[in-house]
């Protein structure tokens, strides 16, 4: 039987909006499947220790973004998760180079916003996984977590930016993220010297949303994804 229990420290925010990211979570790891038919909003509200009115409105919200559909005769289904968003974007990126640098740019103005809204939330938990990844990109001398670890560290930066719009988008392109990452870094951690570079990199962000210095994160940001692209001859 599926778990509904909206978990407290990963679906912070408005109540209805953490129905909504706690029942997309489920969608997009597969726990509800393409099809299945939803509790109804009696059993929903129980299961979740919620009051209908906030699955209700999560449930609209997830129609609206295409997850669930209404059903004939009344209910609600599963449609997809956001994972088969990413199939066109996937198919740009690889068939492009301009594509891939158009994603990365777009990337720098997106996570630009992700790291000023993280220096003001101060979010705990994202600070601290921002912490640990950094910390074993510095200690991997061997360069072999480099891309899980980068992949991390970005994750819980959109974690900190405390935002069910910006998780959404995280949500879609998340999968095209880590195929850019791995493709681009195989080239930007060619050597020790680089990898340490980037740490330092990915160090200072973090300080600065730590520091609170929502502007200097911004730009380390945009500065980090600026020298990716130039390292890997995609600069203008």
């Amino acid at each position: 039987m599926t778990n509904y229990a909206v978990q407290e420290g990963r679906d912070a925010g408005l109540l209805s909006e953490r129905v909504a990211g706690h029942l997309r979570r489920l969608i997009d790891e597969g726990v509800l499947a393409a099809g299945e038919r939803l509790p109804g909003e009696r059993q929903l509200a129980e299961a979740l220790k919620v009051s209908r009115v906030s699955v209700r409105a999560a449930l609209q919200s997830l129609k609206a973004e295409g997850y669930l559909e209404a059903r004939q005769g009344g209910g609600t289904k599963v449609v997809s998760s956001a994972r088969t968003l990413e199939t066109p974007l996937a198919g740009l990126v690889r068939r492009s180079a301009q594509n891939l640098k158009d994603l990365v740019e777009l990337r720098m103005l997106l996570e630009g916003w992700a790291a000023l809204r993280a220096a003001r939330r101060q979010n705990p938990a994202s600070l601290l996984s921002m912490e640990e990844a950094v910390r074993s990109m510095e200690t991997d001398v061997k360069r072999k977590r480099v891309v899980a670890d980068d992949l991390a560290f970005h994750k819980a930066l959109a974690q900190g930016a405390d935002s069910a719009v910006y998780d959404h988008i995280h949500s879609v392109v998340g999968d095209v993220m880590a195929e850019m990452v791995t493709h681009l870094r195989q080239g930007v951690y060619e050597t020790s010297e680089e990898a340490r570079r980037l740490a330092r990199q990915h160090r200072d962000i973090l300080e600065a949303v730590k520091a609170g210095d929502g502007v200097k994160a911004q730009q380390l940001i945009r500065n980090h994804l600026g020298q990716v692209l130039e390292t890997c001859g995609m600069e203008e």
